[in-house]
């Protein structure tokens, strides 16, 4: 039996740089040679910390319909664990997060969310 490797350029070659792009404030907090969970486990922390904040909320909003547009599974599977899943324990990020997400981040947002 053969198996085909997908693989998930965005996620290997542009992830790590776009967040540290799109959140420059991350370098101080986190070093990128930590690996792409744990910064994006510090990212989800301090998106769901400083959600009502609107710069804060719309540049995370931008990276993850992003990053979900470009990315594969491997991206799915980290924005899941690390974002999403510190998002549903609060309940108005979640309400808030359905109003600007969009395309597959909210179709994956939502799906689920369902499950919780």
């Amino acid at each position: 039996m053969n198996f085909i490797e997908i693989k998930d350029h965005f996620f290997e070659n542009e992830f790590v740089d776009y967040l540290f792009f799109s959140f420059p404030e991350l370098s101080s907090m986190v070093d990128r040679d930590y690996g792409s969970y744990h910064v994006l486990g510090v990212f989800g922390s301090f998106f769901s910390e400083n959600f009502q904040n609107d710069d804060i909320f719309l540049r995370g909003i931008k990276f993850i319909n992003h990053s979900l547009d470009k990315g594969g599974h491997k991206t799915e599977d980290l924005i899941i664990i690390e974002v999403f899943e510190e998002s549903y324990t609060h309940p108005f990020l979640v309400e808030k997060m359905k109003k600007y997400l969009s395309g597959e981040a909210l179709t994956i947002f939502l799906k689920f969310l369902a499950l919780q």
